[in-house]
């Protein structure tokens, strides 16, 4: 996932037009978890789950969005492009 995140990043960051500055953060997860109960095992599982935070600053405006990472870089980084555009299309119609 680092280096998925890192790739998008860099991608992301080159697709800035001047004057435009933007802030990723990424959250998530990879962990193996086991329920008890009456000390019994009642539910064992794997939770892998990661999410890319996007601020954008542009005019003195800022838009904020995030998606779910795929883990596959194409898919992600057209979300992240998606959201790029809207958030530079919100950012005009804010006062």
């Amino acid at each position: 996932m680092e280096t998925l995140f890192k790739n998008l990043s860099e991608s992301l960051f080159s697709s800035l037009n001047s004057g435009e500055m933007l802030t990723i953060s990424f959250n998530g997860e990879n962990s193996q978890f086991i329920r008890f109960n009456n000390a019994l095992i009642r539910q064992t599982g794997l939770v892998d789950d990661a999410e890319v935070g996007l601020k954008f600053i542009s005019n003195q405006r800022s838009c904020h969005a995030a998606f779910t990472m795929s883990g596959d870089f194409d898919t992600d980084l057209e979300r992240g492009i998606n959201a790029l555009n809207r958030m530079r299309d919100e950012s005009k119609e804010i006062p």
